[in-house]
């Protein structure tokens, strides 16, 4: 299985959340009217809040992950019923 393939949903979420949030900022700044002199003190620029990536990737990585993980809890738990019993059988 090639790491590639496998990430590239998420990267293409992750970078839509990203441009969507850009936009967004963006946005914002040009709609702020000019200061009205250059006597008053500019407001304190708004700190923007982080973008929080595992929101970003949403549901649809967790969608992507349940199958690959399930199957390796599966092969996990099977391995190690086999490795009991070949325990028990000497």
């Amino acid at each position: 299985m090639q790491a590639g393939p496998f990430g590239h949903g998420t990267l293409a979420e992750v970078a839509g959340a990203l441009i969507g949030r850009f936009a967004e900022n963006l946005a914002a700044e040009l709609d702020v009217p000019a200061p009205a002199s250059a006597a008053v003190p500019a407001p304190a620029p708004d700190v923007a809040e982080p973008v929080d990536l595992i929101d970003a990737a949403g549901v649809g990585a967790l969608e992507r992950l349940a199958p690959a993980a399930t199957a390796l809890a599966v092969l996990l738990l099977l391995a190690l019923l086999v490795r009991g019993l070949r325990r028990t059988d000497r």
